[in-house]
């Protein structure tokens, strides 16, 4: 049976295909590393993109658990600011962004600041964005696996989502995972930096504490147009 979808629905499909074909016909990309350490390597202009994305802040939306959709658009934002050189739409207003959260929970049918787990935003962006090319690493894995491939990401430029465990000492909203959005990586210390969806601003976390600060041996979800 054909569906026929509202136009709104057709022109954000369009827009979407159109980011990732001007993604793909660009060259590989690597991430940056610190010019004043060759050990430190973060994704390339992820925490800029950030800073014009206040207004979809969980702290500016009201939104308190909304902490899936919220890094789900940190990432978009950055990929948009990549390929157009502008941020998005719904970072210009919040009226804008939160209208944006509600797209990414009705594209999950689910209800308004509801708590989503990275299966169902790994599902959005295939089935609706139609970022082929989300994955997410295995939970069967190692810590030390999933940890390796996970830093070889971000040195080729991709953030990754992950959750943070519910009574972690960084998490915003104790009783609830907290999905944040990982985007650096310092080899002298072997640890990991965040960015908040929730404050904002960056977070780290140490290899040797990431099992008392992420849910389960990190299943980290990479997501691209």
């Amino acid at each position: 049976m054909k569906l026929n979808l509202p136009e709104e629905v057709k022109m954000k499909r369009l827009m979407f295909l159109v980011v990732g074909m001007l993604l793909c016909f660009n060259t590989v990309a690597f991430g940056a590393v610190d010019p004043n350490n060759n050990n430190i390597y973060y994704v390339a202009g992820f925490y800029e993109s950030t800073q014009s994305a206040n207004n979809v802040l969980q702290k500016n939306t009201g939104a308190n658990y909304s902490c899936g959709p919220t890094s789900l658009l940190l990432v978009k934002n950055y990929y948009w600011m990549k390929t157009f050189g502008f941020p998005a739409h719904f970072t210009t207003d919040l009226i804008s962004a939160i209208m944006e959260i509600e797209n990414v929970y009705n594209g999950m049918g689910k209800s308004y600041n509801t708590t989503t787990s990275t299966d169902e935003l790994k599902s959005l962006v295939k089935n609706v964005w139609q970022w082929n090319t989300a994955v997410k690493a295995s939970g069967n894995n190692s810590i030390a696996t999933n940890f390796q491939t996970m830093v070889s990401r971000i040195k080729e430029d991709y953030p990754v989502i992950l959750a943070l465990k519910p009574y972690y000492s960084g998490n915003p909203i104790p009783g609830y995972a907290h999905i944040v959005v990982f985007y650096k990586y310092n080899g002298d210390t072997n640890s990991i930096y965040y960015f908040d969806p929730y404050y904002g601003g960056t977070h780290v976390i140490q290899y040797n504490d990431i099992s008392n600060a992420i849910q389960g041996n990190l299943p980290y979800l990479r997501v691209a147009p």
